[in-house]
């Protein structure tokens, strides 16, 4: 089908510390979001220059920590059996019937995408995680091994091995035949 060989290993969506970050987002935005009016209401009814700045952003902080919330609590649940595929020969993205596959022969960079985004290096420290690593083709559509995977930075490490030193992963009944045959 994909002729990427057998599968090595597989790494399964941590959608429990997803929900958890969901819960804590929406109950600090809830308890967060009326104070956060009230300061900018005084702000802006006391206003005489350009001094609410600072509410204004903290207000908007807090409004996206609640959308932040509504939207992690959403993908929990619809993107449950969502998966990574180690093969011998490539990465595989499952997630319900689609597919996506990249070989390892096929890789143009891996890129580190908290190298100068500090937004996503604080949502992978806040998910117990690497910086998602995207992995991306000469043509196609790449992949993003993001941080909410289970034992992530395994995988991140096997795939930089097998694209960057070419030392492809091997499937325990294969790497067990090799050494018989020796």
């Amino acid at each position: 089908m994909d002729n990427l060989g057998s599968v090595v290993e597989r790494f399964e969506m941590n959608n429990r510390r997803r929900r958890r970050m969901a819960l804590v987002m929406l109950a600090l935005g809830v308890v967060l979001a009326p104070l956060t009016v009230l300061m900018v209401v005084v702000a802006y009814a006391n206003t005489t220059s350009s001094d609410d700045l600072v509410p204004s952003f903290v207000l908007g902080c807090v409004l996206g920590m609640l959308i932040m919330g509504v939207w992690l609590g959403v993908i929990s649940f619809t993107r449950a059996h969502e998966f990574f595929e180690l093969h011998e020969e490539g990465l595989a993205y499952v997630r319900g019937q689609k597919r996506r596959v990249v070989r390892f022969d096929e890789v143009e960079t891996l890129k580190d995408l908290g190298q100068n985004n500090i937004v996503a290096r604080i949502f992978a420290r806040a998910a117990g995680g690497p910086t998602p690593v995207h992995v991306k083709p000469h043509r196609g559509q790449g992949l993003v091994i993001p941080s909410l995977l289970q034992d992530a930075e395994s995988l991140i490490e096997k795939v930089r091995r097998a694209v960057e030193e070419g030392d492809r992963p091997r499937a325990a009944s294969s790497s067990a035949k090799d050494e018989g045959n020796r």
